[in-house]
């Protein structure tokens, strides 16, 4: 319907409005329009295609998740119109993303054509006219017709208004904006490619929201986990991140997360974090940041898939997003009011839980490789987290009576070992009691390793870490006393907690944390120079430092003697990234299509960058 000055439309699937104008092979076309929603959810797609004598071709779309409460969100695209060109159809598609119905208001829609540049030809004589002057762009806005109706474009061809059936469906592209396998189709060894996981297990699934898979993150405890994804991001610049989730068994909250970072390959602290809106519900829902402004140091993202569970709970993931945004503008094109339309103007607002949060004494992450505590980085009484393992040593005799882990306390203030767990995947053992300083270390090591004077110390009663350390690979489990988990890590080829997991270390050597109190992640554990058991961790730079210039690391931490250098990330290789174009829409001009499970496939715009 057209309600006053403003189009409303509601429904429980799938709704569209299109408009036909007359274009120019070779021609910039720029199409945006706003949209709102009144209730539910809905998914809009704005879309740029043109018809050829082959067919219809789709070459730009973008998609919003419009969150309820008239907040408009600007959507936009831009097409070049491809030779044979005869006419450009604009369409807006607004897809249900909830099992209930949906009402939304499209407005202020417009068109910007420019023309392609004249065709220079040749003459013997050069004339006054054979400048060309400069070519105006001229704008179609589509205005309501009177009493109700369409809305038709000013001024249209005889024709513009005819909408006639696409010839051709063009190929669906791939999904997920900056993210490789955002719709979780890709399998790589029976893993959803592209994706690691902190906890949990990841699998994929066949209860998809769209197509044919999603990924299933399942928990047995009620310690936090995710799947994640790495970018590349440009600091200053926006970003929406969106994901469907929908718990599949037990319970607990799940959303969308984007962690930011200094360090281009994600390591290190996040120094910030946006959140999506939750979702708790047996039913698809989608989750969304809403425009996010990306902070000026960050240089690289985590797009996190985030489970709370309340227990032993299976979350499903599918369709996520990460995406350029337009920054929200204050106050959108007006439009006068009218009933059942929105307010003239509306004030851009992020959905419920977009606002980034800050985590308190968290900076950029050290350029050098020497592990300083961030002293300031975790508060609270539970701040021990791992930050070396020995799981292979070299001393003859029973193995597991001289492996050892080493702890940091990452917080400000001391740490009471007395109460808290640590230990393998098949066992916990308690910690006999101990004082760790702020920004100090304490080792959980067998009954017969031996360290220098002054390193803190505890044996487990039984002599062993846990039930003795898997030299191949192997968990480990830190709790504290009120019973949550403070850290845990896997390495070599167990994939329990990280997935894929930092390779297993050599005899004699150890892997260690970058940075401590960083985010639990596999990109931040590397083998170490030497074991450091009581101090802070060593990496091996990979090419020599130069004479006379500034030793890698960070102000404070203890220092090392000449054969040293430091820095580097040794972790694995995070997954390529790249930036689409255009999108695929089946059935532009036919019939309806039906169902959600054919939210057509988004991609950005392509563009240069590492």
């Amino acid at each position: 319907m057209i309600s006053g000055k403003a189009a409303k439309l509601s429904g429980s699937d799938e709704l569209r409005i299109y408009q036909r104008i007359d274009a120019l092979p070779g021609g910039i076309y720029a199409a945006a329009i706003y949209a709102a929603a009144e209730s539910g959810i809905p998914v809009a797609v704005l879309t740029v295609s043109f018809t050829t004598p082959e067919g219809s071709t789709v070459v730009a779309s973008e998609a919003v998740v419009l969150a309820p409460g008239y907040s408009y969100k600007r959507i936009a695209v831009t097409g070049t119109a491809p030779a044979g060109t005869t006419a450009v159809l604009v369409t807006l598609t607004l897809q249900n993303s909830t099992d209930t119905t949906f009402a939304a208001f499209a407005d202020s829609a417009s068109l910007d054509e420019t023309p392609p540049p004249p065709t220079a030809t040749p003459t013997a004589t050069p004339s006054p006219t054979s400048t060309a002057a400069p070519t105006a762009t001229r704008t179609r806005t589509p205005t309501p017709a009177p009493g109700g109706g369409a809305p038709t474009a000013t001024p249209p061809s005889p024709s513009a208004n005819t909408v006639t059936p696409s010839p051709a469906t063009p190929t669906p592209a791939p999904f997920g904006g900056l993210l490789r396998n955002g719709n979780f189709e890709e399998v790589e060894d029976g893993r959803p490619a592209g994706w690691s996981k902190f906890g949990g297990t990841m699998e994929v699934s066949e209860a998809a929201y769209r197509e044919l898979r999603a990924v299933s993150l399942a928990s047995d405890t009620s310690s936090t986990k995710w799947v994640q994804q790495l970018v590349s991001v440009q600091g200053g610049e926006w970003y929406e991140a969106a994901a469907f989730a929908q718990l599949a068994a037990g319970s607990g909250e799940a959303w969308v997360r984007v962690a930011w970072y200094a360090a281009a390959d994600g390591t290190g602290n996040a120094f910030e974090n946006s959140d999506g809106n939750v979702v708790t519900g047996t039913g698809w829902s989608a989750t969304t940041t809403g425009p996010i402004r990306a902070p000026e140091t960050a240089t690289s993202a985590r797009v996190r898939l985030m489970l709370r569970p309340g227990g032993p709970a299976t979350v499903l993931f599918d369709d996520a997003s990460f995406s350029p945004a337009s920054q929200p503008e204050a106050t959108p094109t007006p439009a006068p009011a009218s009933t059942g339309t929105p307010p003239a103007t509306a004030s851009a607002t992020k959905p419920p839980g977009a606002a980034a949060t800050a985590r308190p004494g968290q900076g950029s992450p050290a350029a050098g490789g020497v592990q300083t505590p961030a002293a300031q980085s975790l508060t609270g009484p539970n701040t021990l987290r791992i930050s070396e393992v020995m799981s292979d040593p070299t001393e003859t005799g029973t193995e597991s009576a001289f492996e050892w882990v080493e702890l940091v306390n990452a917080g400000a203030e001391p740490v009471e070992t007395a109460g808290w767990r640590f230990g393998d995947g098949q066992e916990l053992d308690q910690l006999p009691a101990a004082t760790v300083p702020p920004g100090g270390f304490v080792v959980v090591a067998g009954k017969s390793a031996t360290f220098a004077a002054g390193v803190i110390v505890v044996r487990p009663a039984d002599g062993s870490v846990g039930n003795g350390l898997n030299n191949k690979g192997e968990a480990l489990r830190l709790v504290a006393p009120d019973g949550t988990e403070a850290d845990a890590m896997s390495f070599g080829d167990d994939t329990s907690v990280f997935d894929p997991a930092p390779a297993a270390p050599g005899a004699g050597q150890t892997i260690g944390t970058r940075a401590a109190g960083a985010d639990p992640d596999a990109s931040n554990w590397a083998a170490t120079l030497r074991p450091t058991p009581g101090q802070a961790n060593i990496f091996r730079s990979p090419s020599p430092t130069a004479a006379g210039s500034p030793r890698a690391g960070t102000p404070g931490a203890p220092a090392t003697d000449g054969s040293d250098t430091v820095v580097t990330d040794d972790g694995p290789n995070p997954a390529v990234w790249a930036i689409l174009g255009g999108a695929a829409v089946a059935g532009l001009t036919g019939a309806g299509i039906t169902g959600r499970r054919l939210w057509p496939r988004i991609r950005g715009r392509v563009r240069g960058g590492d």
